[in-house]
Formats: structure tokens, sequence, C-alpha cells
């Protein structure tokens, strides 16, 4: 029996296509970071990062890793590739098509 595939690819859902993604200890540095700005616009950023990487993560220098890396589900490319049945495409292609005409027709 023989079995149809086509190659399918999509918008990276985890890094939105940008093949990049930011740190996860970084989205909790941001937020205490802001909100020390908020309620003084002098703080120094390179002593606030100094002071939360040495007492708030206990890690010293660095502990906070790259701010933004490749993202691991595409492989920094932004898009997934792959095979799917053959079926599956078509279904996907007609859905699409009876939505967009839907959206052409007068109220």
């Amino acid at each position: 029996m023989k079995e149809y595939t086509v190659t399918c690819t999509e918008t990276c859902a985890e890094c939105e296509g940008h093949g990049i993604v930011s740190g996860a200890l970084w989205a909790d540095f941001w937020k205490v970071f802001s909100a020390a700005e908020a309620a003084d616009k002098n703080v120094d950023f390179g002593k606030f990062l100094e002071n939360y990487e040495n007492n708030v993560l206990c890690g010293g220098p660095g502990c906070l890793g790259p701010e933004e890396h490749e993202c691991i589900e595409c492989d920094g490319r932004g898009k997934i590739t792959r095979s799917v049945p053959l079926a599956d495409a078509l279904y996907d292609l007609l859905n699409r098509l009876v939505t967009e005409s839907v959206k052409d027709v007068p109220a």
C-alpha cells in the first residue's frame, strides 16, 4: 500500500519565528529591575545586576546565563518542518479555503 506524505513548514510556536528565546531567569530579573527603576529613575544597571546575581540568585557573576539563546525547538531557524500525511494536508488546505471564502460572503 502506498502512503503519500507532504512537507509542512510552520512558524515555531516557542520563539514565534524569531529563532531565539529569552533565558527564563532574565524574565524575573527584568520584572524586579523594572520595579526598582519605577521607584528610582537613577538605578545603576551594572550595580543592580551585580547585586541581583550575588544576592538574589546566590550564584555570583554570570549566573543568569545569556539573555537570549537559540531556540531548541527549531534549532534557531524560526520554522519547524515535518512530514504529514497528504490527507491531513488536504484537509487543512480545504478548511482554510472554506474559512477564507466565508469571510468574503456579505452579511
